[in-house]
């Protein structure tokens, strides 16, 4: 079941919540997606999502503690309850910046974690409330145990406030932060669900919060995008494989093959190692001119022949070298956002 307050749009809430930032990050850096890349759009669309989801707040208790009328003060939406006032399935609730979700109330410890398992685990936080004039039973302590979560804030609430002394006020909270060392607030529900009264800090949490943030995280890992080398970098790599290959060659002399044979395995070994760094395709290169005899001399100038042509070729005469440069461009500048990105996480 699912009730909502208010109508905000996504961008109001996360003004509200203080995340726009990070939705205009995130959509500058969808924007920024090489086109010719393809993955990082969805994992961005995949954030986005989670960026402008409301924060669930799972409220918990056992029955009767006063999780209804919690909700009810803090939504201005007035819970239906079942017989007795009792809260039988999980109820859904929406206002402009939050979700809460109202669960029934636990008795038994193997079914507060059957049933509250599966939403601590969607959940961004947790209120739980507690009967302030009963001690905690079995089934809270096995609660408590379920909610030790580093990446989960939890805030008690105590209820029934009005009919515990004040003086002992001091003494519950301390016999109950040594049974779970949540923060922990005190207040009369049914008087705040009644006529209202302003939200406590301790009962404000930060959005993103720590496990969201993680699942953005894991999210943006998945949208890294390689880099892309600029044209000036292509010729490098050329002009190193080349240099590489032909001490390796000179190295083998003399070589029982033919001078043409043996550099045009050579040009072919440079072609095959930089065609795959390169993310368009490279300009017709030749291979270097084979001289009569291949001895150490003829090696070099046939050598450097080659070399000087091909970076004259990756100059002048490659079709795709502004496409290369633009896409590094485009490129680099995604990498950039999304590192600012990750960056406020």
């Amino acid at each position: 079941m699912s009730k909502s307050s208010g109508a905000a749009s996504n961008r109001e809430v996360l003004t509200r919540e203080g995340v726009v930032l990070l939705v205009e990050l995130l959509t500058t850096a969808r924007d920024r997606v090489p086109r010719s890349v393809p993955g990082p759009g969805e994992a961005i669309d995949r954030a986005l999502a989670l960026a402008v989801a409301r924060p669930v707040v799972l409220v918990v208790g056992r029955r009767g503690a006063g999780k209804s009328s919690l909700v009810t003060w803090l939504t201005g939406v007035p819970q239906a309850t079942g017989l007795g006032g009792v809260t039988r399935e999980p109820t859904t609730v929406d206002t402009a910046t939050e979700r809460f979700v109202d669960t029934p109330g636990l008795e038994d410890p193997d079914d507060a974690v059957l049933r509250i398992g599966p939403l601590a685990d969607a959940a961004d936080a947790v209120i739980w409330v507690t009967d302030g004039l009963q001690p905690w039973t079995g089934t809270e302590r096995a609660l408590a145990r379920q909610l030790e979560d580093p990446e989960l804030p939890v805030v008690r609430v105590i209820s029934r406030a009005d009919l515990v002394d004040p003086a002992e006020h001091a003494e519950t909270l301390t016999r109950l932060h040594a049974l779970s060392p949540s923060p922990a607030w005190w207040a009369d529900l049914r008087q705040l669900a009644r006529v209202g009264g302003p939200r406590p800090d301790v009962l404000r949490f930060t959005h993103p919060g720590p496990r969201r943030r993680r699942h953005l995280r894991v999210e943006l890992a998945g949208a890294r995008v390689p880099p892309i080398p600029t044209p000036e970098q292509v010729q490098r790599w050329f002009r190193e494989l080349a240099r590489h290959g032909l001490q390796g060659l000179a190295g083998r002399l003399p070589v029982a093959e033919a001078p043409e044979v043996s550099l045009a395995a050579l040009h072919d070994a440079v072609v095959a190692e930089l065609a795959p760094r390169v993310p368009v395709p490279l300009p017709a290169l030749a291979p270097p001119i084979a001289p009569d005899r291949l001895d150490a001399r003829s090696l070099l100038q046939a050598g450097a022949a080659w070399v000087a042509e091909g970076e004259l070729a990756l100059l002048e005469s490659w079709d795709h070298r502004e496409t290369l440069d633009s896409l590094h461009a485009r490129t680099e500048g995604f990498r950039r956002v999304l590192d600012a990105v990750v960056g406020t996480l």
